[in-house]
């Protein structure tokens, strides 16, 4: 969702003559992936799917 806000807010930018140059960079802070990897406990527990 949060993507699409900004999306959202780059059209608007440029609608009203502001057009970003750049990127829009987007940080996420995944709770459930960093207990993941702080807990090796999970990581015989974890399946991972090969994509190529």
């Amino acid at each position: 969702e949060a993507v699409c806000e900004a999306v959202w807010l780059r059209q608007i930018l440029e609608g009203i003559g502001l057009p970003q140059q750049k990127y829009t960079p987007v940080y996420v802070d995944n709770e459930g992936v960093l207990k993941l990897v702080r807990n090796p406990i999970f990581h015989e527990r974890t399946k991972h799917i090969e994509v190529q």
